[in-house]
Order: structure tokens, then C-alpha cells, then sequence
């Protein structure tokens, strides 16, 4: 998750899920849970026409909604934005689809893309169901201050397993880190 819009958090999600899945024994798999603002979808080039909202909700079968996307990458897509991401996160059927999710894939490792935290409330809703949180932070637009924001939101709740700060610039305009595609 990021703190705002834009701070990388879907591309970090994106290419930490495609190296997990290199490790030969790590099953890995990615849920678009950014439901204000699907994106992993098309970080893959990828177009799903399922209804993110009718799996949680039990109205689609588990091997509709998902895609393998390599040998051990499995991504669960959200295609257009649901109407209420916060009402669908509190669902009891949402809990009961991602444990399902969980049960028969058993994956390794789940990563989720969710939404900003400190512009919607889904993404502090859905940290009941994750053991961590990698904090995506943009060196040029994100502040200290929202970062400390971030880690109160996410101590109640989950654990801050780190901050990846994306768009650091080191002096002379180098880029350091990742660079977008």
C-alpha cells in the first residue's frame, strides 16, 4: 500500500510478485484489492472481463476469476471499480472467498494491491487479513509526516514489514532503485 495515489505501489506489488514467483518453490499470488482504482491488471497488459466483486461475494466461481500468469504467478484481476470497496471488504463472503483463495492454492506467499490508505478507509478495513504491510513511499511527493501517519494506521491493525521509497533521486539527478517501465 501507499500513502497516496501514485507512489508506485501496484508496480512494486507487480514486479515483487513476478520475482517471488522465479524462486522455484514459491508460489505466489497477487489480488487487486485497489477496488477504487484496479491497475494490476494492466501493470501485466492484461484485460480481465470478471467482476472482482462478484468472487468476493460467492457469485463466481474461484477458476473464473483468477489467471495463471506464469509457472507459479496466479493474479487475481478487478476489472472496473466497485461502487463500495469499504461495504465489500467488510462482507463476511469477502473473508470466506480469500480464505477459500487460500485453502486451495495455498500459495507461498500473497501479496494484495490496496488503496491508498490515507485517502479511503478500504485499506485499513482489509489489514485484518494480511500479516504485514510494505509501505510504498514517492521521494518526490510523499512527507514524513504521512508516513508516520501510515505506520499508526497500519500498528493497530498489521505489521510494517518496511517503506520502499520509490523516485529517489541522488544528487546530480541520478536515479537510484527501480525506474518505470
Amino acid at each position: 500500500m501507499s500513502p497516496t495515489r501514485g507512489c508506485g505501489a501496484t508496480f512494486s506489488a507487480a514486479n515483487l510478485a513476478v520475482s517471488l514467483s522465479r524462486v522455484a518453490t514459491c508460489r505466489t499470488l497477487l489480488i487487486d484489492f485497489n477496488l477504487r482504482a484496479p491497475g494490476v491488471g494492466a501493470a501485466f497488459g492484461l484485460r480481465s472481463n470478471v467482476d472482482a466483486q462478484s468472487y468476493f461475494t460467492g457469485a463466481l466461481p474461484m477458476a473464473s476469476y483468477l489467471v495463471r500468469y506464469c509457472g507459479n504467478l496466479a493474479l487475481g484481476l478487478a476489472e472496473q471499480p466497485v461502487a463500495a470497496p469499504a461495504e465489500l471488504i467488510h462482507d463476511p463472503r469477502t473473508g470466506e472467498a480469500l480464505s477459500a483463495l487460500q485453502k486451495r492454492l495455498r500459495p507461498d506467499v500473497t501479496l494484495y494491491d490496496l488503496p491508498p490508505v490515507l485517502e479511503y478507509d478500504d485499506a485499513s478495513a482489509f489489514l485484518r487479513f494480511v500479516d504485514g504491510v510494505l509501505l510504498v513511499a514517492d521521494a518526490t511527493t510523499t512527507i514524513g509526516s504521512q508516513i508516520v501517519e501510515c505506520e499508526r494506521a497500519i500498528a493497530d491493525q498489521s505489521k510494517l514489514l518496511g517503506v520502499v521509497l520509490n523516485r529517489s533521486r541522488e544528487r546530480g539527478g541520478a536515479t537510484r532503485g527501480c525506474k518505470r517501465a
